[in-house]
């Protein structure tokens, strides 16, 4: 089962990344200052004095291991809020760099030599993110159902409507000649493959991203029905062919099935959960406190629900919740679509419990906060107690939470033999 933790590490690679990494190195940036050179030249070489122009308005940097952003960017990625593209280092031969001050431009990339033309049909890709209008267009499509700054706080529908617009840069932006290029792509002396929309989803080779997201929000509706593609995804089917022996090939990913995973990770809260991964309000309140670092406006959203619902059913002692009116609430939680707003509302009195619970995020915290409150957490009385009394004269950040767990069950054991 997704629990809320590893939702929300899964879907947002920041939270995956505990050390900043900070660059002083002087000739880290000239690499990306010469990247950006070579690229433009080798852009006006194609004709693509479009791209060209829009590229100069993008710094442009380079990651390598150690950087937050390495392991999840593993080929290249644009943010429109700081106006940079991200290139993983794997991407480019540095070793020539190092002996000729610039980047090979040609290469005979079935002998394994680098060819750095792959560069300008991936930098296209980011590029045309840009000039689709991707962001505006979605924020548009969505704006009925999600506000901005909702839609900014969501991993899990970023990670779904990128690749559909992965899907319409594929559609609209690609020559064949770039379509092989992105079905043979060189990353660290390794093939992997990208994403065609025709060679996973044929009849999707010439939809919008608006018709896309009208169609997979149709199959996401179906999730929950036992016959449908998308739920025999749903128990989490590898989209990487099984690892050779060789444990640098990547295998060719079944981009239909990541489509499908993703769909899946955004109806992940109406997975029903028999306990909070929070066992009090004192770890609830570390949780908030640790996201707000990380995200923001995640985090405020997430310590509004937290206020609303305590103060309403926790410390108003002038209204009795029983477990079954708070189980209505987790239920009318999970029977909402992926793309609905909650209000969770008393239907004896009116009173508004909590409201505006939108994303799929906030739906699985709202979860998590109700099981707290009923009292379902992963911990019992004795453990809490032991778990405590070990916290004291042990830094916990010296063992893993499965380590802590055993160390509490010898402890605990011991207390009960005596």
């Amino acid at each position: 089962m997704l629990t809320f933790e590893n939702f929300l590490l899964k879907n947002n690679s920041q939270l995956t990344e505990a050390n900043n990494y900070y660059r002083d190195d002087n000739i880290v940036t000239g690499v990306e200052n010469r990247f950006k050179k070579d690229l433009s030249t080798l852009l006006a070489k194609q004709g693509y004095n479009r791209y060209k122009k829009r590229l100069e308005a993008f710094n442009i940097r380079i990651l390598f291991p150690g950087d937050p952003e390495f392991d999840q960017i593993t080929t290249a990625a644009i943010s429109f809020d700081d106006m940079t593209i991200y290139v993983n280092a794997g991407m480019l031969n540095l070793d020539y760099y190092k002996k000729h001050g610039n980047f090979k431009e040609f290469g005979d990339i079935n002998k394994g030599q680098y060819n750095f033309e792959q560069m300008s049909m991936l930098i296209r890709h980011e590029l045309s993110h840009n000039l689709l209008m991707h962001q505006i267009r979605m924020i548009k499509k969505l704006s009925d159902k999600f506000p901005e700054l909702k839609l900014r706080t969501s991993s899990s529908l970023h990670k779904l409507l990128n690749i559909l617009e992965d899907f319409e840069i594929s559609n609209k932006r690609y020559t064949d000649k770039d379509k092989e290029l992105v079905r043979h792509t060189y990353l660290n002396g390794c093939f992997i493959s990208g994403l065609v929309t025709e060679d996973h989803r044929g009849d999707w080779a010439k939809m919008s991203l608006e018709d896309m997201y009208d169609a997979i929000k149709a199959e996401i509706y179906d999730i929950e029905n036992v016959n449908s593609k998308a739920n025999k995804f749903k128990s989490g089917y590898g989209p990487y062919g099984a690892l050779g022996k060789d444990s640098d090939w990547w295998g060719k990913p079944d981009y239909n099935a990541v489509l499908t995973q993703a769909s899946t990770e955004v109806n992940a809260y109406k997975n029903k959960m028999d306990e909070s991964s929070i066992y009090d309000f004192n770890e609830l309140n570390q949780t908030i406190n640790y996201v707000k670092s990380i995200n923001p406006e995640l985090g405020k959203s997430f310590e509004t629900i937290a206020n609303s619902l305590k103060a309403t059913i926790v410390d108003d002692k002038n209204t009795a919740y029983t477990q079954q009116d708070i189980e209505k609430f987790i239920t009318a939680v999970q029977d909402s679509a992926f793309d609905e707003t909650v209000d969770l509302i008393n239907n004896n009195t009116g009173e508004v419990i909590c409201e505006h619970i939108t994303t799929p995020e906030e739906k699985m915290f709202t979860i998590e906060v109700l099981n707290l409150i009923l009292g379902k957490t992963p911990y019992n009385n004795d453990y809490k107690i032991w778990k405590e009394q070990i916290e004291k004269h042990i830094d916990p950040q010296e063992f893993s939470e499965d380590e802590l767990k055993e160390l509490i069950d010898i402890v605990s054991k011991n207390a009960s033999s005596n």
